[in-house]
């Protein structure tokens, strides 16, 4: 199964739409929930959220908990929709990236722009 960046970006919305009481399972319009899922259990590898496997002999399935620290640092990062499209493009121009070079790209864009926020409060 290939990552899929817009599912993770939904997920995330979706999460911190939630009210913080209890773990819970979630469905994202638009996508089958073995992909759901699969991303869900790499989300939490990859310290983008906290949650709890709750797989059986029926099979996977996973509740989410909370957005990490790193989990909102990369949604906050993600919801300028200029950048996201440029992340994306520059994605599908290279072929496969990992997960963290996406990352690095997508902060990266949002340092400049801060940069370039503050130094024009300043002139």
């Amino acid at each position: 199964m290939k990552l899929k960046i817009d599912l993770i970006k939904a997920i995330l919305l979706a999460v911190e739409e939630e009210d913080w009481a209890a773990p819970f399972e979630i469905e994202i319009d638009g996508y089958e929930s073995n992909d759901v899922v699969y991303h869900l259990f790499l989300m939490d590898e990859a310290g983008l959220i906290r949650g709890i496997d709750l797989s059986s002999s029926g099979g996977r399935r996973y509740a989410v908990d909370r957005l990490t620290w790193e989990g909102h640092e990369f949604l906050a990062n993600s919801k300028d929709e200029t950048n996201w499209e440029r992340l994306k493009k520059a994605v599908a121009t290279i072929g496969d990236v990992s997960f963290d070079a996406a990352k690095a790209g997508l902060a990266g864009m949002a340092h400049a722009a801060v940069a370039t926020a503050i130094q024009s409060t300043l002139q």
